[in-house]
């Protein structure tokens, strides 16, 4: 499983939206559901600013990363979780 990336300031940025997020990201991490998660969200919110991307990873538009966020996400993955 993977976590939902941080979407605040973009036109999906509500309060409802923002709650569901946090409460999806919590069954992903804690549900047992999954062989293994791998957690973006937490390498790629702000920590000033947890419902919003780092500035160094936003394209721009608050939703989706740009080139540097993508590097970050895929060097965030352990490999050993594919043997």
């Amino acid at each position: 499983g993977a976590t939902i990336l941080p979407f605040g300031g973009s036109s999906y940025d509500s309060s409802t939206h923002e709650n569901d997020r946090i409460k999806v990201n919590t069954w992903i991490r804690t549900s047992s559901k999954f062989d293994a998660v791998i957690d973006f969200d937490a390498v790629m919110r702000d920590p000033n600013y947890q419902s919003r991307l780092k500035s160094t990873v936003d394209s721009g538009d608050h939703l989706h990363p740009n080139e540097y966020g993508y590097k970050v996400m895929a060097e965030s993955i352990d490999l050993k979780l594919f043997n």
